[in-house]
């Protein structure tokens, strides 16, 4: 008979209870383990229907105080820029250079659709470095909020996995035949155990 407090009977092993709950809880730990580094990434189209460009009806804070404003911004999430190809998107160190519209930048794209994933919690800065499109409102402010939004997706995710727990257990539960009683085989009657 193995150290550990198992019994082989009829040729199948029987592990005690306790070692059955604690490699379900060693299962389950891993499991949350893993989704727990999972985050809400949500796509945001910058300016929606509009995309980007020169804003309507000359509103130059258009996409920071219209647009962005009505968005609760999280790490990780990532800004989906559609613009014209003769156009471009510039971001931008700080809010004196996004407020003077100076290009002194962090990083530029030209390819006419970028995506920029939101990495850490602070202010981003985004302007149009063409001629004088930033200065009619092509510019963006997005405030990205400390913690990521991980709550939400782990709670859908467990909800939706419901059913794959309810599987994994008993199926992790089948294979260490567990029954109320201790020594118990499920193939076995009882009287010929005893």
């Amino acid at each position: 008979m193995p150290s550990t407090g198992a019994q082989l009977v009829g040729g199948t092993t029987i592990y005690p209870m306790r070692m059955r709950s604690q490699f379900c809880m060693l299962l389950l730990g891993i499991l949350a383990n893993l989704l727990s580094g999972i985050q809400a990434t949500e796509l945001h189209a910058v300016g929606g229907f509009v995309g980007w460009s020169v804003p309507p009806s000359g509103q130059t804070d258009w996409y920071s105080e219209v647009w962005a404003k009505s968005i609760s911004f999280q790490v990780g999430d990532v800004l989906v820029f559609s613009y014209s190809p003769d156009d471009n998107v510039y971001e931008l160190a700080d809010e004196a250079d996004f407020a003077a519209c100076k290009l002194d930048t962090i990083g530029v794209w030209y390819s006419g659709s970028t995506n920029i994933t939101l990495t850490k919690a602070g202010t981003y800065y985004f302007v149009c470095g063409i001629e004088d499109q930033c200065k009619l409102g092509m510019k963006l402010r997005v405030k990205v909020k400390t913690e990521a939004a991980t709550t939400t997706i782990f709670t859908q995710i467990l909800s939706g996995l419901r059913p794959l727990f309810t599987r994994l257990i008993r199926s992790i539960t089948d294979i260490f035949h567990f029954s109320p009683s201790y020594y118990h085989h499920p193939k076995i009657p009882l009287a010929i155990q005893k």
